[in-house]
Protein backbone atom coordinates (compact mmCIF):
# COMPACT_ATOMS: atom_id res chain seq x y z
CA UNK A 1 0.00 0.00 0.00
CA UNK A 2 2.91 2.39 0.70
CA UNK A 3 4.30 1.87 -2.82
CA UNK A 4 0.86 2.69 -4.26
CA UNK A 5 0.70 5.97 -2.26
CA UNK A 6 4.17 6.95 -3.48
CA UNK A 7 3.20 6.23 -7.08
CA UNK A 8 0.01 8.30 -6.74
CA UNK A 9 1.97 11.25 -5.31
CA UNK A 10 4.50 10.99 -8.14
CA UNK A 11 1.73 10.89 -10.76
CA UNK A 12 0.01 13.93 -9.23
CA UNK A 13 3.33 15.81 -9.05
CA UNK A 14 4.13 14.88 -12.67
CA UNK A 15 0.66 15.98 -13.82
CA UNK A 16 1.03 19.36 -12.07
CA UNK A 17 4.45 19.93 -13.69
CA UNK A 18 3.01 18.97 -17.08
CA UNK A 19 0.07 21.38 -16.76
CA UNK A 20 2.35 24.25 -15.65
CA UNK A 21 4.71 23.55 -18.57
CA UNK A 22 1.85 23.53 -21.09
CA UNK A 23 0.49 26.83 -19.75
CA UNK A 24 3.97 28.38 -19.92
CA UNK A 25 4.47 27.22 -23.52
CA UNK A 26 1.03 28.48 -24.55
CA UNK A 27 1.75 31.92 -23.09
CA UNK A 28 5.07 32.14 -24.91
CA UNK A 29 4.00 30.84 -28.31
CA UNK A 30 0.37 31.96 -28.58
CA UNK A 31 0.75 35.60 -27.61
CA UNK A 32 0.69 38.09 -30.49
CA UNK A 33 4.11 39.17 -31.68
CA UNK A 34 4.79 42.83 -32.33
CA UNK A 35 5.82 43.48 -35.93
CA UNK A 36 5.95 47.27 -35.91
CA UNK A 37 5.04 50.52 -34.22
CA UNK A 38 4.17 54.03 -35.40
CA UNK A 39 3.70 57.21 -33.41
CA UNK A 40 1.89 60.39 -34.35
CA UNK A 41 2.11 63.72 -32.53
CA UNK A 42 -1.09 65.37 -31.24
CA UNK A 43 -1.56 69.06 -30.49
CA UNK A 44 -4.43 71.04 -28.99
CA UNK A 45 -4.77 74.60 -27.76
CA UNK A 46 -7.48 75.33 -25.20
CA UNK A 47 -8.67 78.91 -25.55
CA UNK A 48 -11.70 81.19 -25.57
CA UNK A 49 -12.42 80.63 -29.27
CA UNK A 50 -12.53 77.83 -31.82
CA UNK A 51 -9.88 77.58 -34.54
CA UNK A 52 -9.10 74.93 -37.12
CA UNK A 53 -5.70 73.59 -38.14
CA UNK A 54 -5.75 71.27 -41.16
CA UNK A 55 -2.03 70.52 -41.22
CA UNK A 56 -1.68 66.77 -41.85
CA UNK A 57 1.87 66.31 -40.53
CA UNK A 58 0.40 65.49 -37.09
CA UNK A 59 -2.99 65.33 -35.38
CA UNK A 60 -3.69 69.02 -34.92
CA UNK A 61 -6.99 69.56 -33.16
CA UNK A 62 -6.75 73.35 -33.50
CA UNK A 63 -8.07 75.60 -30.75
CA UNK A 64 -11.13 74.64 -28.76
CA UNK A 65 -12.90 75.78 -25.61
CA UNK A 66 -13.18 73.87 -22.35
CA UNK A 67 -16.16 71.46 -22.18
CA UNK A 68 -15.97 70.72 -25.90
CA UNK A 69 -14.92 67.70 -27.96
CA UNK A 70 -12.81 67.83 -31.10
CA UNK A 71 -12.14 64.94 -33.48
CA UNK A 72 -9.87 63.97 -36.34
CA UNK A 73 -9.93 60.85 -38.50
CA UNK A 74 -6.89 58.76 -39.30
CA UNK A 75 -6.60 55.86 -41.74
CA UNK A 76 -4.63 52.79 -40.79
CA UNK A 77 -3.48 50.64 -43.70
CA UNK A 78 -2.12 47.12 -43.68
CA UNK A 79 0.36 46.98 -46.57
CA UNK A 80 1.06 43.30 -45.95
CA UNK A 81 -0.82 40.40 -47.50
CA UNK A 82 -1.39 38.71 -44.11
CA UNK A 83 -3.87 39.77 -41.44
CA UNK A 84 -2.60 41.97 -38.60
CA UNK A 85 -3.92 43.61 -35.46
CA UNK A 86 -3.42 47.32 -34.75
CA UNK A 87 -3.65 48.51 -31.12
CA UNK A 88 -3.96 52.24 -30.42
CA UNK A 89 -3.21 54.15 -27.25
CA UNK A 90 -2.26 57.71 -26.31
CA UNK A 91 0.25 59.22 -23.94
CA UNK A 92 1.27 62.73 -22.93
CA UNK A 93 -0.80 65.55 -21.46
CA UNK A 94 -3.66 64.84 -23.91
CA UNK A 95 -3.87 61.12 -23.09
CA UNK A 96 -6.53 61.33 -20.33
CA UNK A 97 -8.80 63.29 -22.69
CA UNK A 98 -8.21 61.11 -25.77
CA UNK A 99 -10.62 58.44 -27.01
CA UNK A 100 -10.59 56.21 -30.09
CA UNK A 101 -13.60 54.95 -32.04
CA UNK A 102 -11.72 51.62 -31.96
CA UNK A 103 -8.55 50.91 -30.04
CA UNK A 104 -8.02 47.35 -31.36
CA UNK A 105 -8.50 46.74 -35.06
CA UNK A 106 -8.14 43.60 -37.13
CA UNK A 107 -6.89 44.48 -40.61
CA UNK A 108 -7.05 41.94 -43.41
CA UNK A 109 -4.25 41.88 -45.96
CA UNK A 110 -4.04 45.19 -47.89
CA UNK A 111 -7.01 46.64 -45.98
CA UNK A 112 -7.47 50.17 -44.63
CA UNK A 113 -9.76 51.27 -41.82
CA UNK A 114 -10.76 54.65 -40.49
CA UNK A 115 -10.35 55.48 -36.79
CA UNK A 116 -11.76 58.62 -35.21
CA UNK A 117 -9.53 60.17 -32.55
CA UNK A 118 -11.50 62.44 -30.22
CA UNK A 119 -10.33 64.74 -27.46
CA UNK A 120 -12.91 65.67 -24.82
CA UNK A 121 -11.73 68.79 -23.03
CA UNK A 122 -12.84 68.91 -19.40
CA UNK A 123 -14.78 71.87 -18.06
CA UNK A 124 -11.93 72.84 -15.72
CA UNK A 125 -9.18 72.73 -18.38
CA UNK A 126 -6.91 75.77 -18.28
CA UNK A 127 -6.22 77.75 -21.44
CA UNK A 128 -2.92 76.72 -23.00
CA UNK A 129 -1.18 74.26 -25.26
CA UNK A 130 -1.46 70.51 -24.75
CA UNK A 131 0.30 67.72 -26.59
CA UNK A 132 0.65 63.99 -26.71
CA UNK A 133 1.22 61.08 -29.04
CA UNK A 134 -0.89 58.35 -30.55
CA UNK A 135 0.96 55.04 -30.57
CA UNK A 136 -0.13 52.33 -33.00
CA UNK A 137 1.35 48.88 -32.33
CA UNK A 138 1.06 46.31 -35.11
CA UNK A 139 0.89 42.61 -34.19
CA UNK A 140 0.56 39.31 -36.01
Amino acid sequence: MKKNDGLKKFNIFFLIILVISLIFLAVIFLKPSQIGQEEMDMYLRVGNYTGINLNSSALYFGTAMASSTVSRDIFITNIKSENIIARLDAYGSLAPWTHFSQNRIVLLGNESKNVTVSVSIPENAKNGDYSGKVRIVFEK
